[in-house]
């Protein structure tokens, strides 16, 4: 493994890995790709910064072991820097299974709004950053389902950014904020049983920064990783050549001081939907674009983006647009889908297609719950294919695991 400067933590990351991964190549920034074992080998001692991308938090942390946490700790304490990205930030927080890298909780779910997607604007609280290095004010990023932060210690964090009012084109659950009346909110929070009002979100710190020890941790839920997202790539820049050489931003890479916004996003746009659209057209997958197909034409989710199925509340679709973009992932890269593989797909798909039919039924008579609908079938075949809980489990996690392993190795021999 060739030795730079950033080391890019791969575990529990899986769509949001791949969506950081291109993003960053797209930009040209060098880094190595490191997992949980190589951190309980001692690799950190070879880096400056650490980058976790998005994921669930407890996943990584469990992925990371009680053996992984604190080589960590003890990296950010010598004055290695640390960067975490949605679920990367909720690994360094001080949760029961969290790093403790700064005097920061999450907020429980009824505090908070748990269903967030899409573009948001900020308000800088620390106006002079070099996170704005570049960007236009008001600067409008992407948040992808995040928690929210809760600071336990106002003194020992600075806040970069706030929370500041959504865009229209933005979605509580299924809901489109354009679409909702702000004096309809609390009906449709009596009809899904949770949190839906975008106002919560406004005025929470969104961006936090802090030391441990000897170290720098900057902490977002923002998504700056976002295909197309022009400033949110240029934000990226800006917190790698940060926290990677403070005081000396020109030895990163010799194209950032150069680039400016635009180029850098164009480049990276242009990557992006080659890949995704390539991987389409070469796809041998018939049953998954079949899937896809299926789910589009009964309304249960439509094409937000290239990357992104926008689905309705009541199904999984998480789970079904992270593994068909992994998959076209690995077709593109013109990997080869053993025989093992493909059947462990088949069998995935053919219960998915199941149990998508039943939810349509059951949806079509009102609302659903993602997790446990209380109809004895749809249970049943959710728990084999996922799990009883949010989290990652059952078949798909099973199935991702293999898909992630044989990405992983492709990636590092590029």
């Amino acid at each position: 493994m060739k030795k730079t400067h950033i080391a890019f933590l791969w575990d529990e990351s899986y769509l949001w890995g791949i969506m950081a991964y291109n993003v960053l190549k797209g930009l040209s920034i060098p880094f190595d790709l490191i997992t949980a074992n190589d951190i309980n080998s001692g690799i950190l001692d070879n880096y400056r910064l650490l980058f976790v991308p998005g994921g669930w938090a407890s996943d990584k942390t469990m992925a990371l072991g009680d053996g992984g946490k604190d080589p960590i700790r003890m990296f950010v304490k010598s004055g290695g820097n640390y960067l975490g990205i949605c679920g990367g930030a909720g690994m360094a927080l001080m949760e029961r299974d969290g790093l403790g890298l700064l005097p920061v909780k999450r907020r429980s779910t009824k505090d908070r709004i748990p269903s967030f997607s899409g573009q948001v604007r900020l308000k800088r609280t620390a106006l002079q950053h070099p996170i704005w290095n570049g960007l236009p004010e008001p600067t409008v990023f992407h948040a992808w389902w995040p928690s929210q932060f809760e600071i336990v210690d106002n003194a020992a964090v600075i806040t970069i950014a706030d929370y500041g009012e959504p865009e229209d084109n933005a979605y509580v659950a299924d809901l489109k904020i354009a679409g909702v009346k702000s004096d309809d909110w609390k009906r449709w929070e009596m009809i899904y049983g949770i949190n839906l009002n975008p106002s919560m979100l406004k005025g929470e710190p969104a961006i936090i920064e802090g030391r441990y020890e000897k170290g720098n941790v900057i902490l977002s839920m923002l998504h700056f990783d976002t295909p197309d997202d022009i400033y949110g790539q240029r934000a990226l820049e800006n917190l790698l050549v940060y926290l990677t050489y403070p005081g000396n931003s020109s030895k990163i890479s010799d194209r950032i001081n150069a680039i400016s916004p635009s180029q850098g996003g164009a480049k990276a746009n242009e990557d992006n939907h080659r890949l995704f659209s390539r991987a389409t057209e070469m796809s041998p997958m018939a049953e998954l674009e079949e899937l896809i197909d299926f789910g589009i034409k009964n309304n249960l989710w439509f094409r937000r983006n290239p990357w992104l199925l926008q689905w309705q509340r009541g199904i999984r679709g998480l789970e079904y647009n992270t593994l068909y973009i992994l998959i076209k992932e690995l077709l593109y890269r013109g990997a080869d889908l053993d025989d093992e593989l493909k059947e462990h797909i088949a069998q995935f798909l053919d219960m998915a297609r199941r149990l998508l039919i039943k939810e349509k039924e059951a949806m079509d008579a009102g609302p659903v719950n993602p997790v446990k609908s209380g109809i004895v079938e749809i249970d049943s075949l959710r728990e084999k294919l996922f799990g009883n809980a949010k989290h990652y489990g059952g078949m798909f996690k099973e199935l991702i695991q293999k898909i992630d392993r044989t990405l992983l190795n492709l990636l590092r021999r590029l």
